[in-house]
Formats: structure tokens, sequence, C-alpha cells
């Protein structure tokens, strides 16, 4: 499965919550150098993640965004598991 942009940011995110340094992060988000720096400038400017002391941290504005990129994931995936259950019902 492909991820998109807000994917990205909340993996980088959750990575980021008690502290992560540059390479453990391009490891745990599975992503290049180049990307990773791309998306932590990103969410370090908006202001969702710090950079202290070599290392990454979740703020608590990203916090709020992991909460609510689960709540509409999780929506989404009990959306898509009833459109199969009724899928296999009208079978």
């Amino acid at each position: 499965m492909k991820r998109d942009k807000y994917d990205i940011m909340a993996i980088i995110l959750s990575a980021a919550i008690r502290g992560i340094k540059k390479t453990a992060l391009v490891y745990r988000s599975n992503l290049n150098f180049k990307l990773m720096h791309k998306y932590t400038k990103i969410l370090v400017e908006i202001g969702y993640l710090t950079f202290k002391k070599q290392h990454f941290f979740t703020t608590e504005k990203g916090k709020m965004y992991l909460e609510h990129y689960n709540v509409l994931i999780n929506h989404v995936y009990a959306s898509e598991q009833q459109n199969v259950e009724s899928e296999i019902t009208d079978f």
C-alpha cells in the first residue's frame, strides 16, 4: 500500500514521541535521508516537531495531529470493513 504525506507525517511523529535521532528515524520511517529531511523540516516549521540535542521530539501540537489522524484512520477502516461485509452477504 502506498503511503501518502499524511501517513508519512504520522509515522514520523509517532517515532519521535520519546525522541529519536535522525538515522534511527530514517530506519523507523523507512524513508531515505532526503525525504526524511523534507518531512521533518515541514513538521518543525508548523510546530509539530522540535529538534533538540540531536533528537527530534513530537510536540503537543504534533500529538494532537496523531490523535486526529488515528480517529480518521479508524473511521475509514471501519467503513471499509462494513463495505466488505455487505459485499459478502450480497454475494
